[in-house]
């Protein structure tokens, strides 16, 4: 793919440059027209601090720099255009359209972005054979960490699992460094025909590679947490053929889409550090001494189909009609993971003569997706209109019912469904979701209308089969909007808009999760929501202008006395602008948010079943603020020669925990942190470039780029690979505060 692109563009900048002449000459003839334009030049970057979190979605290169290049040739209809930013980079995008306006084109793109987690990760894992014999996943692409046997072996036989942890912390003096980041490469091909007007046919194909490391949680138990590098080797292949009839009346499409996901690494299996072969016992869940190995499955392969249909009519001449309709198909039939991989919960005393083999062969999932939306817009009266329609997504899942014998807790005991409370297995979750809208805007003044509007929307949720008695599971929610939107003076802008919503849960009092207090998913427990966003601009004089902008929002959980019980935002924000003449400007801009969360919970007996002691209950009150303000300067030093701009932003965030426990319970007394501080971030960026044009064709831009990120999180700021006596082996994989300085030179011409 490289090498073909580097091929194109250099066939392109050669077949510009040469092209030149001929365009100079022969400007009054029916040839080829070309453009081009090319930037290059180099940057410099010094960092100070290196993080991943200055390049995590972007690539900041050091040296020769290629920017960009743009081909455009045309004649008549016909055209022909090649398009190359950020090249050779990670960031980089290209793209190629070759077409006829009117009757065909053909576009070609491809985008590459990369995602960088961490440049400080760590372990003492490394890829291994993957191992064969029961309990091992029987699918293809099993990716296998291993750890050298003596070390296995040498803690296995240390006497106890304190010692076993000791003798582990001093072998992890010798990790070695592991990046931690993915590459996405996405190409996409569209190709579009028109035989004949109103026909058009199209027809997009996709192909999106996703190859890297990213951390990932795995556990032998309470105090054996570990954490490890997942293998990603993603692809996903997306195919859309379109057909489309438009008349002045109406519009119609109808198209087929499918998506097919290929994972290369189905399931991972990694060594415990504390193990060379396979025991079960009471304590193991706790110690994480059990089982030699752990076994987990990763993101499955599996596809989705969808055959759709739209449609717009123009009924009336001031009344229109849309509507689509989608019927969509997903399946998923990768083989299962056996219970466990650890060989002694085969022991009938103490675990399932089968466990080493999985509860059925394949997942057998799959579902039904049917969405449907019908919209009508029409004027009824001069200066009135309406807007309403209907929307619902059904999501049917039929996955077969999976009955289960029990389950193997992080392969290391066997829990049997006896135990659990008997019947155990997993039923599909189905769920509908509907909304019935309409809103009407009078424009009762010159620049002025105001709108509006309700609509009621209902989520109905079916876990397994419907049982006849069986209260059902559903919200219903009731939302009033209104905005008055006005520019009746020259000099003022006013937007205003108010929404009131109100939604209940049908199992509310019905259905408690515990049997003693009232815990409720926010998602889905009754909720009373306001909000209101307000925006006033000012045009004072001729070069001045001011805008204040403010907004509030509150969601208040009346029916919980647990979980979340309220959630509010709000905001507040100017921008300023002002035109020292037509060659010069100056803005600035700060805002403030603050978001506060309110939740209550209570904490479970240290054998782990639930409390009924109100002593033991806690409440945390969440809150962040964000404060940010900025400001630049554009300045013409030289008309139509020299131009300067320089930018600045400032971003603070705080966040902090107020914890609150009554005495006489667990937690007794919850101990805050140091002023109830979380954590606080700082971002600041200061960008210049000075832009000289020498000739029409010819100019040279000198910037300067400095970027400082801080970070100080109670849970980051210490988290260390070696955590071996607490219980932990981690990657390390900090994204520290950075400190970059970006200087840069680019040379742009164009012909």
């Amino acid at each position: 793919m490289k090498k073909l692109l580097n091929s194109a563009l250099i066939l392109g900048m050669v077949f510009g440059f040469a092209a030149r002449p001929a365009f100079a000459d022969d400007k009054t003839k029916d040839d080829w027209v070309i453009k081009a334009r090319a930037i290059a030049g180099a940057e410099f970057v010094g960092d100070a601090e290196r993080s991943s979190k200055f390049t995590e979605y972007r690539d900041v290169p050091n040296g020769f720099i290629f920017d960009a290049f743009d081909l455009s040739l045309t004649k008549g209809n016909h055209y022909i255009t090649l398009t190359a930013d950020r090249i050779r980079q990670a960031d980089g995008r290209y793209r190629v359209a070759v077409g006829d306006y009117g009757k065909y084109k053909v576009d070609f793109t491809l985008d590459k972005i990369p995602h960088r987690y961490s440049f400080d990760a760590q372990t003492l894992y490394v890829q291994s054979p993957v191992p064969a014999g029961p309990g091992v996943y029987a699918g293809s692409g099993v990716f296998s960490y291993g750890l050298p046997a003596a070390i296995q072996l040498a803690d296995q036989n240390a006497g106890s699992i304190a010692a076993a942890r000791a003798l582990w912390s001093q072998y992890l003096a010798g990790v070695h460094d592991i990046d931690l980041g993915v590459q996405r490469n996405k190409a996409i091909t569209n190709l579009e025909y028109t035989p004949s007007v109103p026909l058009t046919l199209s027809l997009t194909a996709s192909r999106e590679t996703t190859k890297g490391t990213r951390e990932m949680g795995a556990t032998f138990g309470f105090n054996n947490a570990t954490e490890l590098a997942e293998p990603i080797d993603w692809v996903t292949s997306d195919l859309n053929g379109k057909i489309q009839y438009a008349q002045k009346w109406a519009t119609l499409q109808a198209g087929y889409d499918l998506s097919v996901f290929d994972n290369e690494n189905t399931a991972l299996i990694w060594a415990n550090p504390y193990r060379a072969t396979d025991q079960t016992y009471a304590a193991a869940y706790v110690n994480g001494d059990g089982t030699s190995r752990g076994q987990m499955a990763l993101e499955p392969s599996n596809n989705a189909q969808r055959f759709y249909l739209n449609g717009v009519f123009k009924v009336l001449k001031y009344t229109r009609i849309s509507g689509a309709f989608s019927y969509g198909i997903y399946s998923q039939n990768q083989p299962l993971l056996p219970y466990t991989i650890n060989t002694a919960l085969t022991d009938p005393v103490v675990g399932y003569p089968d466990a080493l083999m999985p509860p059925r062969a394949t997942a057998m999932t799959k579902a039904d997706v049917v969405s449907f939306d019908l919209t009508v817009n029409s004027r009824i009266v001069k200066s009135v209109y309406i807007n309403a329609g209907y929307r619902s997504y059904d999501f049917e899942n039929k996955t077969d019912p999976l009955e289960l014998a029990g389950m193997s807790i992080a392969d290391e005991v066997w829990s049997s469904a006896a135990s659990l409370g008997g019947a155990f297995g997993i039923e599909p979750y189905s769920f509908n979701t509907s909304k019935a809208f309409a809103d009407v805007t009078w424009n009762f003044l010159k620049s002025t209308s105001l709108k509006v509007g309700y609509s009621f929307s209902r989520v109905d949720r079916q876990q397994g089969e419907v049982v006849p008695g069986t209260p059902e599971d559903k919200d219903d929610e009731n939302t009033f909007k209104a905005s008055l939107d006005s520019n009746l003076l020259d000099w003022l802008l006013v937007r205003v808009s108010y929404l009131n919503a109100h939604r209940t849960w049908s199992l509310t009092d019905i259905a408690d999760i515990y049997p003693t207090f009232d815990f409720q998913r926010y998602y889905e427990a009754n909720r009373n929501r306001n909000a209101v966003d307000l925006l006033l601009g000012f045009m004072l004089t001729g070069n001045l202008d001011l805008e204040l902008s403010y907004m509030l929002g509150n969601d208040n959980f009346p029916a919980s006395d647990y979980g979340l019980k309220t959630s509010d935002f709000s905001m507040y924000g100017a921008d300023l602008t002002y035109a020292f003449s037509k060659r010069a400007s100056v803005y600035g801009f700060y805002s403030l948010e603050v978001y506060k969360a309110d939740q209550a919970d209570r904490q479970s007996n240290p054998d782990g079943t639930f409390s009924v002691n109100p002593a033991n209950d806690w409440t945390a009150l969440i809150k962040d603020r964000v404060d940010t303000f900025g400001g630049g300067i554009n300045t013409v030093l030289v008309k139509n020669k020299l131009n300067f701009d320089i930018s600045y932003s400032y971003s603070f965030v705080k966040g902090t925990a107020d914890l609150y426990s009554p005495p006489g319970g667990t937690p007794d007394l919850a101990v805050n942190f140091t002023n109830n501080n979380l954590d606080t971030t700082k971002l600041q960026i200061l960008k210049a470039q000075l832009h000289w044009k020498f000739t029409p064709r010819f100019s040279v831009a000198v910037s300067y780029w400095f970027e400082q990120y801080n970070l100080n999180d109670i849970t980051r700021n210490d988290y260390l690979v070696n955590f071996a006596l607490f219980g932990g082996t981690y990657l390390g994989a900090l994204e520290p505060g950075y400190k970059y300085h970006v200087g840069a030179v680019r040379f742009i011409y164009s012909w």
